[in-house]
């Protein structure tokens, strides 16, 4: 696995390749229209698609495949073979808050029994 400062170059096909330093060459692909920070760790084999964002903490293990439009952010690392759908979003907070019922709540009998399950 190689880990360094990536570089990208556009290739004729019109995605992006990266190199790691200025010498070793990564195994990695990333889509011209992908944003991938510079401190971001790729291993080999990755596949970085269109309109996909990586973060400045995130890693990425050997053959991970990002298929389009994901996000990830936060001090994530994504494990070897794995492969991510698109439209999802890794190392982001939850977008759903479980609802807590209170004295105060407006919440119906019914909803706070099915929110305490």
């Amino acid at each position: 696995m190689h880990f360094g400062m990536i570089f990208r170059e556009m290739t004729q096909t019109g995605r992006c390749c990266c190199r790691v330093e200025a010498t070793e060459a990564c195994m990695a692909t990333i889509d011209a229209t992908a944003r991938v920070a510079d401190t971001a760790r790729l291993g080999d084999g990755v596949e970085i698609g269109p309109h996909c964002l990586v973060g400045p903490e995130v890693e990425l293990k050997d053959g991970v495949r990002l298929i389009a439009h994901v996000s990830v952010t936060g001090a994530t690392t994504i494990g070897e073979a794995t492969l991510v759908y698109p439209f999802a979003s890794l190392g982001t907070p939850p977008q759903s808050v479980p609802i807590v019922a209170n004295p105060t709540s407006s919440l119906s009998a019914r909803a706070a029994s099915c929110a305490n399950w």
